[in-house]
């Protein structure tokens, strides 16, 4: 049993509820469409939402308040309750009756309930990218990006009024990566032939993952990439 205690601010809950305006008919086109979307990312398209909210003539304001709600939702669901779905929908909803307030509690809990329950089942589309991103989110440093600075450092003589005749070249490598929600740096000095060595690491690597594309490809395999619209 989960000892994991949800805590939603009021504001919060004003828009939480604002899904409850769909009706069935909509809920259940909604529904559809998150199982149909193509998980080639940890986070749903821009594209994809821009295609729900043409079909479903919503506003895209609401699509995103709707995406961003089922993965806040989701990975908690899938991180801290282990998947158990009525646990977590029975939290949720002793989060809700705690207020008073009639504004911020849905009127018929079974069907909100039954809403979210089937989305967090979801085993395509959206429930596979769901799950997938506390998986890469649990890492404990992930990167964010790197850059090298090159610099030529001359060589004196004991004498270092006479004129430089000899100097190296050194790269340093700044990689910054994400440790919880914060970002930091690490410095390497490297020179010539240490980033040809890492070239060739690098270069190894995307060699490996072509091939294991290859394979899952062949087995049908769903390959999630974070990868950046244009």
């Amino acid at each position: 049993m989960s000892y994991y205690k949800l805590m939603i601010p009021k504001e919060r809950k004003k828009n939480f509820l604002a899904l409850n305006e769909l009706d069935d008919i909509k809920r259940d086109h909604i529904l559809k469409l998150l199982s149909e979307i193509e998980p080639k990312s940890f986070s749903v398209l821009e594209s994809d939402k821009e295609f729900m909210s043409n079909n479903l003539n919503l506003d895209l304001n609401k699509i995103n308040l709707l995406i961003d709600l089922i993965m806040e939702l989701s990975m908690i669901h899938y991180s801290e309750f282990k998947s158990d779905t009525e646990e977590f929908l029975t939290i949720l909803k002793q989060e809700f009756d705690k207020d008073k307030n009639d504004d911020i509690r849905p009127d018929d809990w079974s069907i909100y309930s039954d809403f979210w329950r089937k989305i967090l089942t979801l085993n395509k589309g959206i429930g596979i990218i769901s799950k997938a991103t506390p998986l890469v989110l649990g890492k404990s440093q992930l990167f964010s990006g790197a850059r090298v600075f090159t610099d030529m450092r001359p060589i004196f003589e004991s004498d270092p009024s006479h004129l430089v005749k000899a100097a190296i070249v050194l790269h340093n490598l700044e990689i910054k990566y994400f440790d919880g929600n914060e970002v930091k740096r690490v410095y390497i000095t490297m020179d010539g032939e240490d980033l040809i060595n890492l070239k060739e690491v690098i270069e190894r690597a995307l060699i490996k993952e072509k091939s294991l594309e290859k394979f899952f490809e062949k087995n049908k395999f769903i390959i999630i990439k974070d990868i950046k619209e244009m």
